[in-house]
């Protein structure tokens, strides 16, 4: 079988920084509609190094499948933003496997073994657990006893990137512990690229 890589998209190959910027700058919270408004924007940058590496792989004819819990609907939108950023793989939707209640594919589980059907899945990224393994509202517990029955698997069959959570500074005061916490939440708050 052909080789394949599955990647999760937010916060592994899309950096969604700006959106969590613009959040505390106007003290929101994620919500749907936001959410939706900020894909349709197709601003999110590319993780550095992701567009490179999955090119690299793909001109070597390994197939690049984007796993992603985006809803179907949002689809066209994350593929035009991963083509303007120069990801492989995203001419048409046919490398896209997103959240999808006609097929049954609310989990990641059934969309991965989908991909396998026709492809040897060499590795697998991801920035959570859920990105490799399935379980429903898990608890900190709970998802400790998964990373340790999974022990073995991670190893063998992929890879975990590291996630990227950074606002372009999150401590733009180099911990300077004499600022108060107004001063710091100012200085984030400057700090942030809210991508208008």
């Amino acid at each position: 079988m052909p080789p394949a890589i599955i990647v999760d998209i937010d916060e592994t190959v899309l950096d969604n920084s700006a959106y969590q910027a613009r959040l505390i700058a106007s003290g929101g919270e994620f919500a749907p509609d936001t959410w939706n408004a900020w894909i349709e924007e197709r601003k999110a940058t590319g993780v550095p190094g992701a567009a490179a590496f999955l090119s690299a792989a793909a001109a070597k004819g390994v197939r690049v499948f984007y796993v992603s819990n985006r809803d179907l609907a949002q689809a066209e939108a994350t593929r035009d933003n991963l083509a303007r950023l120069g990801f492989p793989d995203v001419a048409n939707l046919d490398t896209f496997y997103f959240r999808d209640p006609d097929r049954g594919w609310k989990e990641k589980s059934p969309r991965r073994a989908e991909v396998a059907k026709k492809h040897r899945v060499v590795l697998m990224f991801g920035d959570n657990l859920f990105d490799f393994v399935d379980k429903d509202h898990a608890t900190l517990v709970e998802r400790a006893a998964l990373v340790r029955e999974h022990a073995a698997w991670w190893a063998r069959a992929g890879s975990c990137s590291r996630t990227r959570c950074t606002a372009r500074g999150t401590t733009p005061f180099n911990y300077d512990r004499t600022k108060t916490p107004a001063q710091k939440q100012q200085l984030r708050l400057q700090s942030l690229d809210p991508a208008e």
